[in-house]
């Protein structure tokens, strides 16, 4: 995930309006565009979820339909991920899915994220 970097494929201005919405969800998180359909975001492992706008993360997914994105995909650090009472639990109440790591795309490396995923 070291290789994703906070710009978007589309456009400068569309790039920069996503940059804003990830930043005003959590200034920690890191994003980049997987394709044309696919948005990932790289949240620290502590995560804190009373530190998480709920309106803003919001606003962040109806941003990524209005791009007609089909889908979000949050990136945790494999080996520090708990499932049990952290930002990951958090969002498996919101309709993110743990995605098995044959199912995490290129170019980030399953050995090391655990990722789930949003369905738009």
């Amino acid at each position: 995930m070291s290789n994703l970097v906070s710009q978007n494929s589309t456009t400068c201005a569309t790039g920069a309006e996503l940059a804003q919405k990830v930043a005003a969800v959590s200034p920690d998180w890191k994003w980049a565009p997987l394709d044309e359909s696919t948005l990932a975001i790289l949240v620290p492992s502590d995560q804190d979820p009373r530190m998480v706008s709920k309106e803003y993360f919001v606003s962040m997914l109806e941003y990524c339909e209005d791009l007609q994105m089909e889908q979000v995909i949050a990136l945790f650090d494999r080996k520090d991920v708990d499932l049990s009472n952290t930002f990951a639990k958090t969002l498996r109440y919101i309709g993110f899915r743990a995605l098995s790591p044959d199912n995490i795309p290129t170019p980030i490396d399953a050995s090391a994220h655990f990722a789930m995923v949003y369905e738009i």
